[in-house]
Parts: C-alpha cells; sequence; structure tokens
C-alpha cells in the first residue's frame, strides 16, 4: 500500500513541473510559459499559468542627462521612472556674460562673473574708462575728466583717474617771483649778525661791542614777493625742501607777498603759488632761492639766546643737521607763545637741564622728555669739566642724551645759555668736527642775547675760558685732530664708543 501511495505522489509532482496542458489522453505535457513581459526589478508573468519567468532587464540609464541648476541625472529608459544618483554639475568655466557649462551633461550651471571694472583707469584726451579685468574685452561707460587746476606749464589733472587734460592756461600775463627772484639768495641773519660772522676771527675780533644787554641777533623773516597780471581773491603758496614738491608747507594771504619764518639757513627751497580767482585756479612755475649760510638764530618768546647749532660745515664737509640740537638760556619765562614756537615750530621732544638739581624747573610739561645733569663749565676752577668724578659723571649724563634718536629735536640750557650750556656745546660740536674759529663764534654769539650778557663785563675773559677748555682737551688727549681728541675724553669720562658714533650718525650730513 505504501508503494502505491509513493507512486501518485510522484507522478502528481511531475504534472505540475512540466506545465498545466494535458494530452487527451490524460498524459503529462511540457508546457512553456508564454506572454507577460519582464520588467526592471522582476520577470514577465506567464499569461497562461500566471506565474513569473524569466529575469529581470536591470534599469537602463544610457539616455541623456536630466538637469536642474544644482545637479544632473538619467531616468530609466524602460519607462519605470527609476532615477540614477544624481550628480553636481563640474567642469566647465564661466565668463562675464555666460555660466559655466557642465562638462558631464552640458548644461549651464551657476552665475556669469558679471564683469570686473575694479582696475587702474584708461584714458584719452576726452575721458577715462576701465577695461574688463575678466579678459574680455569689455569698457565700462566713458566718464569725462573733471577737476585739477591747468597751470601755465601743464593741464588740469583729473580728480578720478590722474590724466593730465585740457589746455594749460594761455594767459596773457603769469605769475612772477620778485623776491627772491627766482634762483636768487635769501638773507636771514640781520645785518650786526651778518657782519659779525663775516669778520670774525677768534684771534682779533673784539666781541665787546656787540655785548650790550639786548636781544638783537633775532633773525630776519624770509619775504617771498610775487606779481600777477590781476589780484586773485587769495593766494597758497607751497614751500618745500624738495623741487618734486613732495613735502610742502602750505601758506595763505591776501597779499602778494608773504613773510617765512624760521627758515633753515644755506639750504635750498622751492616754492610755488595759486592764484585763487573762485571759478578757477592760476599756479605759477615752481621758484627757487637759496637762504644764506650763517648761523641760525630762533625767536622764541620769553627766552633769550636761543639758537639752532646746525648748519655749520665740519673738517670733513658734513654738514650739522638743522632743526636737531637747539641751545638757549632758561625756559622759565617762556609764554604761551614761546611754547608754540618750541613745541610746533621746533618739535622740541627733549628738554636738557644744566642746572643743579635745586635750580631745574620742567616749563616745557610732562609731554615733552626731561632730563637734569648739573654740569660743570670751563675747564678751571671747582665747577671745571676735570674737576672730579661727579662734574665728569655729569658731564657724561648730558652727553648720553644726544646719542638716542627718539629724544630729538632737545634744546639744552643753564640759565644764561653761556657758560654750562656753552661748555657742553664747544664738546659736542668740537666732536662733530667744527674747527677752532667756528668753535669760538658759535660761543661768542651769546654775546648778542640779554641773557648772555649777564654777570660778565668782558667778553675777552669768557672769550679766554672757553678758549682755555678748548686747549686742555687739544694738549690732554691723543688724537690726530680736536674731534678725534674729543673722542678721547668723552671715552675717559664713561661715554661709550657706541654712543659717540651714534651722536655723529644722527647729526651728521652730506651737502647737496
Amino acid at each position: 500500500m505504501k508503494k502505491i501511495l509513493l507512486f501518485l505522489f510522484i507522478t502528481a509532482l511531475a504534472i505540475l513541473l512540466v506545465g498545466c496542458g494535458q494530452k487527451e489522453d490524460d498524459t503529462p505535457t511540457v508546457h512553456t510559459h508564454i506572454g507577460g513581459s519582464n520588467t526592471c526589478l522582476a520577470g514577465a508573468v506567464c499569461t497562461e499559468c500566471g506565474e513569473e519567468y524569466g529575469t529581470a532587464t536591470g534599469h537602463d540609464f544610457s539616455g541623456e542627462y536630466v538637469s536642474d541648476a544644482d545637479g544632473h541625472w538619467h531616468i530609466c529608459q524602460n519607462g519605470c521612472g527609476t532615477t540614477d544618483t544624481k550628480a553636481g554639475h563640474t567642469g566647465g568655466k564661466a565668463d562675464c556674460e555666460n555660466p559655466a557649462y557642465c562638462t558631464v551633461c552640458g548644461n549651464p550651471y551657476g552665475a556669469d562673473l558679471g564683469h570686473d571694472f575694479s582696475g587702474e583707469y584708461v584714458s584719452d584726451a576726452d575721458g577715462h574708462w576701465h577695461i574688463c579685468k575678466n579678459g574680455c574685452g569689455t569698457t565700462d561707460t566713458k566718464a569725462e575728466h573733471t577737476g585739477g587746476t591747468a597751470t601755465l606749464t601743464e593741464g588740469a589733472k583729473c580728480d578720478a583717474c590722474g590724466a593730465e587734460y585740457g589746455e594749460k592756461l594761455d594767459l596773457t600775463w603769469s605769475i612772477t617771483a620778485t623776491m627772491p627772484t627766482n634762483g636768487g639768495t635769501a638773507i636771514l641773519a640781520n645785518n650786526y649778525l651778518r657782519s659779525f660772522v663775516e669778520e670774525y676771527s677768534y684771534l682779533t675780533t673784539d666781541t665787546q661791542p656787540y655785548a650790550t644787554g639786548a636781544d638783537y641777533y633775532m633773525p630776519l623773516d624770509c619775504i617771498l614777493r610775487w606779481t600777477v597780471g590781476e589780484p586773485a581773491l587769495y593766494y597758497r603758496i607751497y614751500i618745500s625742501e624738495r623741487a618734486d614738491m613732495s613735502v610742502t608747507t602750505t601758506l595763505v594771504t591776501n597779499e602778494c607777498h608773504i613773510n617765512v619764518a624760521n627758515l633753515y639757513t644755506g639750504c635750498h627751497y622751492y616754492w610755488q603759488v595759486d592764484a585763487v580767482y573762485g571759478t578757477y585756479t592760476v599756479r605759477s612755475a615752481v621758484f627757487s632761492f637759496t637762504t644764506e649760510a650763517s648761523p641760525r638764530a630762533m625767536s622764541v618768546d620769553g627766552v633769550s639766546n636761543v639758537r639752532d647749532i646746525g648748519g655749520y660745515i665740519n673738517e670733513d664737509g658734513l654738514r650739522i643737521k638743522q632743526g636737531m640740537i637747539y641751545r638757549s638760556a632758561k625756559l622759565d619765562n617762556v609764554t604761551d607763545l614761546g611754547m608754540y614756537t618750541l613745541l610746533y615750530i621746533m618739535g622740541i621732544k627733549t628738554d636738557l637741564d644744566l642746572r643743579a638739581e635745586k635750580d631745574a624747573t620742567r616749563p616745557l610739561g610732562e609731554e615733552v622728555g626731561y632730563a637734569n645733569a648739573a654740569c660743570p663749565w670751563y675747564s678751571t676752577g671747582e665747577n671745571g669739566i676735570w674737576a672730579n668724578d661727579t662734574t665728569k659723571a655729569e658731564f657724561a649724563k648730558a652727553i648720553k642724551v644726544f646719542a638716542y634718536e627718539e629724544n630729538y629735536p632737545i634744546i639744552f640750557h643753564c640759565a644764561l645759555g653761556r657758560d654750562r650750556t656753552g661748555t657742553l656745546a664747544l664738546v659736542l660740536e668740537g666732536l662733530l668736527g667744527l674747527d677752532l674759529n667756528t668753535l669760538m663764534m658759535e660761543y661768542e654769539l651769546s654775546a648778542f642775547s640779554s641773557q648772555g650778557t649777564l654777570g660778565s663785563t668782558s667778553y675777552a675773559g669768557l672769550r679766554a675760558s672757553i678758549l682755555a677748555t678748548y686747549n686742555y682737551i687739544n694738549d690732554h688727549y691723543e688724537g690726530e685732530r680736536f674731534c678725534d681728541k674729543v673722542e678721547s675724553f668723552l671715552l675717559e669720562i664713561g661715554v661709550t664708543q657706541t654712543e659717540i658714533d651714534s651722536i655723529r650718525a644722527i647729526m651728521l650730513e652730506e651737502v647737496e
């Protein structure tokens, strides 16, 4: 029985596996599935038996890319609507007017660059414009030149692009320098001082007649004069030490002349005038003049015996710089006007007071650096610079102030600006290479001031004291020249070689 049942089961299973058809004699036959269509994800479904047969076709992403602003992808060609993974656009290069085109799908993406007109102006006689920096060659709108002032020598310079444009002024007149004449000389020393300097010899000059107790070595202003074809509303005057007028001081007046104070002596100056007529300005050519070489006295209200130690030419042909070191009598009585001169015209940064500490004051205030050294004077007596270790140390302390560039400009003084100040000046100027006659003359200029004549009836005696100081250094210290002997003296009292070299580097310049 078991064998019969097993045979029937196997027979039924065989009929199921080979198909659904039967022969007329009811014997099993093999059936082939038909109909239906396979899809991307499944085989076809037989229309006879409903069974799936065959294999899935898989997705077909071989068609054209579809894209949007962010990227591109394919849609299955088999119609199932499935897409492959979206990829970002890549490659290509945008230009001024077009976005980049993706090198994969060929579609545009991103934005165009737009024109870049940020470069330098290009100009011609009529106007200026920019050329696109992206290389497309497009230009922005051409604009007309504007601004600037035409002169007799050149057209106006456009405020926007800097190009010269338009015609030079074609006038029947021009601005002419009359004082000093173009290329002329300006005299800054008054007649007394000028005559004294020209004739001075430490061996023969009698300084006593000049020692009247009055301040009369005050400098003269430089007077600039010019002519114009017709009066202007006002005039701007530009003054410079540079021929290209790149750095100027500007003054304004409504007259055809102006006084200029505190110029350097023995220097070249350049100047130019704008005659302003409201709707237009006439600019002159650049004029020049040279100030005569002379001691540079300074007028400081409330302070006597003020002068610049610079302007002199040393034995090596170098010039001591002006505007760096000033000497004077005490500053205690300086007025507000004098303070303005000291702080804003002379630019003083350090006040070196050579008086004993009990006499020292600080009238320039906390904003100005201050140094105090109880300096000795001349070469003899208990107050001489060689008297003892204390006087030597104080003298070295004073000298060291000049070794540091941040201290400049410096003003040094005692009470009268003659004895302690004169002794320090002799050593300092000697170190910078001045000859004996110039050293003595510079000392005796104090006779032209009220403070410089106090406390002594004889300038011959004062001259003997300062000459003795010179001779002491000259006779007792090693060196070929006086400047070398001063160096030996300073090294002995504690000034370093570095400090000595620094003073010379700061204070000496080539003569143009």
